[in-house]
């Protein structure tokens, strides 16, 4: 099953105007945003209720959308 979801992970992963790495955590692919920091990107980690497991690529379309809403606003 492990192979499964790294043959669907996206390597890069289109957010907020940015091209991010998909193949990391959410938490690390989240810190090479402008002014998201390892804190930041955990604290929005954790308010969004995603394992920390959890890579950029893996999420569908509307996970993404809604955390973009979601650092929108803070």
């Amino acid at each position: 099953m492990a192979e499964t979801q790294t043959e669907q992970t996206r390597k890069i992963v289109r957010f907020m105007r940015k091209d991010l790495p998909g193949d990391v955590s959410l938490e690390r692919s989240l810190t090479r945003l402008k002014g998201i920091g390892p804190s930041m990107a955990r604290a929005i980690r954790m308010k969004s209720g995603l394992p920390k497991e959890t890579r950029l690529g893996d999420l569908d379309q509307s996970k993404v959308e809604f955390l973009i809403k979601l650092i929108e606003n803070v």
